[in-house]
């Protein structure tokens, strides 16, 4: 009896480095932040990067700890913004900015095809919010 299915982990398996589409992700809430609250927003990506190392310390191995809405929600509050109608949006510029960036590694759509072809199933997954 064969391969009857594989899990593939979608997270710096399938995709280039996620540190780059973060790293980019960082300085696109930036310029979110200027452009949304001139030179209040300065300084968001900042607070965004330690808001999200302190829920990191505070829940240790928690799903929160991957909750971008809650990293935004954390640094607008302590920047004195509206963290209420603010947040959602900062996750969205967030998560375009790392999709943007995301590129399959070479040979994996070629893989996936051959898989699909050997009547072998596949899944992807993550626990990426």
């Amino acid at each position: 009896m064969g391969l009857k299915a594989v899990f593939f982990d979608l997270d710096d398996t399938l995709y280039t480095s996620f540190q780059a589409g973060d790293a980019y992700a960082y300085e696109k809430l930036e310029e979110w932040a200027i452009s949304t609250f001139g030179d209040k927003g300065k300084g968001f990506a900042d607070a965004f990067r330690v808001n999200r190392k302190r829920l990191a310390r505070q829940q240790p191995a928690m799903p929160p700890t991957h909750d971008r809405v809650l990293f935004a929600q954390g640094a607008l509050e302590r920047m004195g913004l509206n963290a209420v109608r603010y947040s959602r949006e900062a996750f969205r510029v967030y998560w375009n900015a790392v999709f943007a960036k995301m590129t399959l590694r070479p040979g994996v759509a070629e893989f996936l095809d051959e898989l699909r072809a050997a009547g072998v199933k596949v899944a992807i997954c993550t626990n990426m919010l």
